[in-house]
């Protein structure tokens, strides 16, 4: 039996939603006009709620606005490597940290499962100690460089379940076989959490801890030890 736990990223593992946080990061370090940026952002952002266009486009938008339509390979690796530095262990959630380490020793394999970027994800990834991270993909060009475009589709919903499933299929676990506790603190991942055998709702707030075990997931607060 293979024991797999998997873990979204934002508010589950960090505090921090990482997207808008590592585009303001890359802005500052790559000297770009920041503020007007912001106010541009916010505005984008209010579209999107409105729902005038969905977090694909919203993200697309959002890359070209603050890092550029295309970015060298080189150029992804050291900011992604500096931001993970910024934000592990400093923005790590205790109760995650916590629930990691009792997972590892437990011998579940981990996975993080994110619809953040998989080029910064996977360095935050390294620096907590997890090998595997599934996450949303931006294309790639002829010359190596990144571009703003997302590959396929946001790693988020249902499609988090779909690239999951795939990443089982893929690695050659048979789900019959393996026994998976899932972590999240957002109600998008209801088809993941659903499908695993063991769902693990973090939220610090009541309301939401009731409404999780009214599903049968179990509720954490990850904010405390």
């Amino acid at each position: 039996m293979q024991h797999i736990a998997i873990y979204d990223l934002d508010k589950t593992i960090v505090r921090t939603p990482t997207f808008t946080a590592f585009l303001m990061f890359a802005a500052r370090q790559m000297d770009r006009g920041l503020w007007w940026r912001l106010l541009v952002w916010v505005g984008a952002m209010i579209g999107y709620t409105l729902k005038l266009y969905g977090r694909k486009q919203l993200k697309q938008f959002g890359m070209r606005l603050f890092i550029g339509p295309a970015f060298s390979a080189v150029l992804a690796k050291a900011l992604a490597h500096m931001f993970a530095a910024k934000i592990v262990p400093a923005d790590v959630l205790p109760g995650a940290a916590k629930a990691i380490k009792a997972d590892q020793e437990a011998g579940y394999l981990i996975v993080i499962a994110s619809a953040a970027q998989a080029f910064y994800a996977d360095h935050i990834g390294a620096a907590l100690g997890i090998d595997t991270v599934i996450a949303t993909e931006n294309q790639r060009i002829a010359s190596g460089e990144y571009t703003a475009k997302i590959d396929g589709e946001n790693n988020y919903g249902p499609e988090k379940l779909r690239r999951v499933k795939a990443w089982l299929s893929t690695a050659g676990y048979d789900r019959s076989n393996c026994h998976i506790r899932a972590y999240s603190d957002h109600i998008s991942d209801a088809p993941l959490l659903d499908w695993a055998d063991e769902a693990v709702f973090v939220t610090a707030s009541r309301t939401k801890a009731h409404a999780a075990v009214s599903r049968g997931w179990q509720a954490l607060d990850f904010t405390i030890d």
